[in-house]
């Protein structure tokens, strides 16, 4: 058997270099034979055979072949797979050429300027318009148009439809049209038409509503669009442009319907402003805390936060009196709604209150939707309550420094359900013994209980 495939292997190789002797070219030898043409290329230098190249068959340049194409596509009767094999090249060459024929059959008449991109870029330009019209003329379908430039039927139809003039595609004259609508910024329709703005002023005189004058001008002129108008802009017309430009030409006030100044605000059309941020923050905001908590000379301003647990459900209330660093914690175990934290934050102040015979003036939390009820905690314990700038933690500096500390005791990824109100007692006692460099040594408890002191001995 081997030797049997060895005595093949010769024959073809034997057959290979007599075509190549014969002037065939290896490719050509190797197509036929259904071998590679680099293994005859080497069987031929192995052999001391030079590859000649048949001077009666000059090589085909690809421009010719591309003339070749460009031909047969323009006729419109050949199939992709009959321009392919006479043009010597695989059916892809014959898609991007077709592709490409805009460009091609445009070339020699256009200039760079002529070719510009109009818009976004995918709007028709005018070298696909030249040739829109050149097969126009030629009696080409819309089907057969589009093909030939890479478009949809629909956009070749609408094209001829909006810009032909009595039935007459002009290629230059579309284009030109066709900039014009682009063109911004653009009169509106009132400024540029004044006998339809005057038919608008008068039906709005007569006391029809926009809706009403546009479709009673839709009733009178039919197709005609130069005397057609949206109520919607005539809406505009009245409150937007120019301040209520139109509005200056009613002879009497309730012809506009309502003596609003403007629109009623359902949109941000008119220009009518609204309310930003949390609603719950509005009216109590940080800037309206009193000056005296900003320099933490007088005592009772504190500043409050939650620590989430792990299973993003549990939580821990922490409040920092910021004058003293004094610090009080409650666990939500289930949840962190705004009626829980009211909850949990109404038992801690009143703990504090039964151990100490203290005031708390105000409470500055940041915008967290967990105190959205900070106005029933207010008024059940008559505190005033602030809330911090988005994205500025400086603005409770204490609270967020004392964050930091009660992690040592629950660190990240701590669930609190998992944690026992004794735990939480016991951290709190810690810390508030727990001597700080920034009261100069002395703890948490040892500075409110003076301030207290001083303030009843005062």
């Amino acid at each position: 058997m081997k030797q049997t495939r060895r005595t093949k292997y010769s024959a073809i190789k034997l057959i290979a270099l007599q075509h190549i002797a014969n002037g065939a070219s290896a490719s050509a030898v190797g197509r036929d034979l259904g071998i590679p043409s680099p293994t005859v290329r080497r069987w031929a230098r192995q052999a001391g055979i030079a590859i000649q190249h048949q001077s009666h068959c000059p090589k085909v340049s690809m421009m010719d072949k591309h003339r070749v194409i460009y031909k047969m596509l323009m006729a419109g009767t050949y199939s992709v797979a009959q321009i392919a094999a006479q043009a010597g090249v695989c059916t892809s060459t014959v898609y991007n050429r077709r592709a490409r024929l805009t460009t091609m059959n445009t070339r020699s008449r256009i200039t760079p300027g002529d070719v510009s991109r109009v818009g976004t870029g995918r709007r028709l330009g005018l070298a696909e318009r030249l040739v829109i019209a050149e097969h126009l003329r030629a009696g080409h379908s819309h089907r057969r148009i589009a093909q030939i430039v890479c478009r949809s039927q629909s956009t070749i139809s609408r094209e001829i439809a909006r810009n032909s003039v009595d039935g007459i595609y002009d290629a230059y004259h579309a284009d030109q049209a066709s900039r014009g609508r682009l063109a911004r910024p653009k009169l509106r329709k009132l400024d540029d038409n004044r006998f339809l703005r005057a038919q608008v002023v008068n039906l709005l005189n007569r006391g029809a509503s926009p809706r009403q004058a546009s479709d009673r001008l839709a009733a009178l002129w039919g197709d005609n669009t130069s005397m057609t108008i949206s109520h919607e802009s005539i809406y505009q017309a009245l409150y937007v442009q120019g301040v209520g430009s139109l509005r200056k030409e009613l002879v009497f006030e309730k012809s506009c319907r309502t003596t609003r100044p403007g629109r009623k605000p359902r949109s941000l059309l008119a220009g009518v402003p609204k309310p930003r941020g949390k609603r719950w923050t509005h009216d109590a905001n940080i800037s309206l805390r009193p000056a005296e908590a900003n320099d933490r000379a007088v005592p009772g301003h504190w500043e409050g936060d939650l620590i989430i647990g792990a299973d993003g459900t549990s939580a821990l209330a922490t409040l920092v009196e910021r004058r003293s660093r004094f610090v009080l914690l409650g666990r939500l175990g289930t949840d962190h709604t705004a009626t829980s934290v009211n909850e949990v934050m109404v038992r801690m102040i009143r703990r504090l209150k039964e151990s100490m015979d203290t005031t708390i003036s105000t409470l500055t939390w940041d915008q967290g939707v967990e105190f959205a009820k900070h106005t029933e905690f207010s008024v059940a314990e008559n505190i005033q309550v602030f809330f911090a700038d988005p994205h500025s933690p400086w603005q409770r500096g204490s609270n967020e420094r004392m964050n930091r500390d009660i992690r040592f005791y629950f660190p990240k990824g701590t669930n609190f359900t998992d944690v026992t109100d004794q735990e939480v007692a016991q951290a709190e006692a810690l810390l508030n013994n727990r001597p700080r460099v920034v009261l100069d040594g002395l703890t948490p408890r040892e500075v409110i209980s003076g301030v207290i002191h001083d303030a009843m001995t005062a």
